[in-house]
């Protein structure tokens, strides 16, 4: 019982620092590249006003992640059965 327990947590553990690497370095890169070409290097800016930072990193993070998410959809559409 209190191995299973440990186990769990230990899972939890893991799983939210897979969750943090790839939403935090994966998505975020690739949301920052994509919105640099998209933008021609206008957004996001290195000068981030007092309080907004936050709501940037998540814009960027989401950004990236459609642009990870679409083509699996599509490949898995298209070549799914």
């Amino acid at each position: 019982m209190i191995l299973e327990s440990v186990f769990e947590v230990l899972l939890r553990i893991v799983g939210y620092i897979i969750l943090e690497v790839f939403l935090q370095i994966i998505c975020y890169s690739i949301g920052y590249a994509f919105l640099k070409l998209l933008t021609l290097g206008r957004f996001p800016r290195l000068y981030i006003p007092k309080g907004s930072a936050e709501n940037q990193e998540n814009y960027v993070i989401a950004i990236g992640l459609v642009v990870v998410i679409l083509p699996v959809v599509y490949i898995a559409s298209v070549y799914g059965s």
